[in-house]
């Protein structure tokens, strides 16, 4: 479900860490927005501090809120993280390639578990990483209404 969060960054916290196996860096924000624990990444490093006034579009997890765009009205930005949704879409059409080749081939041949599996894993697959890129376009979409 996509939500947004509307007030001001207090207690603003950033790490640094590492994505896949290419240890691509990858900048955390902890911060709060009116009472609201944020968590945002980014490929880079953005500009965010206590103070700002913000909207955060993203999702609820929990107690907490995924930070998935940002508009810093102090400073009058839009952030966006293009490397996560980026991912998403390449993962995406990885999944429905995979599902055009395994699909088909369920029907084509005869009945075996392994091709089953395989075809169910490629139509999950496809559903998981549509509806991950779908949301973070929504957030964007959304944010650009604000």
């Amino acid at each position: 479900m996509i939500d947004s969060v509307t007030g001001t960054i207090r207690d603003i916290r950033v790490s640094n860490s590492t994505y896949g196996v290419s240890d691509i860096q990858l900048t955390n924000y902890v911060f709060t927005v009116d009472g609201i624990s944020v968590k945002y990444v980014s490929k880079g490093a953005v500009n965010l501090n206590n103070d700002d006034s913000v909207t955060i579009v993203g999702q609820r997890t929990g107690s907490a809120f995924k930070g998935l765009a940002i508009k810093n009205h102090s400073n009058i930005s839009t952030i966006f993280s293009w490397f996560l949704g980026f991912a998403d879409l390449f993962f995406l059409c990885l999944a429905v390639m995979w599902a055009f080749v395994a699909v088909p081939l369920m029907f084509h041949l005869e009945f075996s578990i392994p091709l089953t599996i395989l075809g169910g894993g490629a139509v999950i697959a496809t559903i998981v990483f549509g509806y991950r890129f779908l949301s973070k376009a929504l957030c964007f979409n959304k944010l650009r209404a604000c």
